[in-house]
């Protein structure tokens, strides 16, 4: 892995400690974040392993990558001296099925063995109660592997790749009720400071 020049991710943590600046560490596999692919370097459409699963194919290429990307990381967490705060494992993960509990296990389990101690998390697409904490009580909700539950919302409203913006919406309501349902919001992760 090719961790010089821009891609000098020990830089770019050290930096953001130096600068007093938290960070929330986004290492993939998968990211989103509008990547490309989600972050996928483009060999992966070549591979026969299916990605976001436990395909053992797909799990021996993400391992390697998070070996090599979890080192740094650990060394720069705010229990290390550094400023990452939060790991997140996996993003808008809206499958499942048993394949996927296993992927997101082990995903928590190769973070722990690498060395991160920070609490990790996987992002929701909205309020649907995907991958909230063991600890959760919200019924119809999937359990998974995670120290705390997060999801996206666009309060302001959203926009285009050119920066024009597109219809607002109102906040939401971030706990319990509100649009949709009761699966999610921040009643879903009762352990979360």
């Amino acid at each position: 892995h090719d961790f010089t020049g821009i891609r000098d991710m020990d830089r770019v943590l050290r930096e953001a400690a130096e600068e007093g600046l938290y960070v929330i560490t986004r290492a993939g596999p998968y990211v989103n974040a509008e990547l490309s692919g989600g972050g996928f370097p483009g060999w992966l459409v070549n591979q026969r392993g299916r990605a976001r699963t436990d395909d053992p194919a797909y799990m021996a290429a993400a391992d390697e990558w998070l070996t090599a990307i979890d080192t740094i990381i650990a060394r720069h967490q705010i229990n290390n001296g550094g400023t990452v705060i939060l790991h997140q494992i996996e993003n808008e993960l809206a499958l499942t099925t048993p394949a996927q509990r296993r992927y997101m296990d082990h995903l928590y389990a190769k973070a722990r063995a690498d060395g991160i101690t920070v609490p990790l998390f996987h992002n929701d697409q909205g309020r649907n109660g995907y991958w909230v904490p063991e600890s959760s009580k919200v019924a119809n909700v999937v359990h998974g592997p995670n120290d705390l539950y997060a999801f996206d919302g666009y309060p302001g409203g959203t926009c285009t790749v050119a920066g024009k913006p597109t219809r607002g919406s109102a906040a939401p309501d971030w706990g319990y009720y509100g649009p949709g349902g009761a699966k999610g919001g921040a009643s879903a992760s009762p352990d979360t400071p």
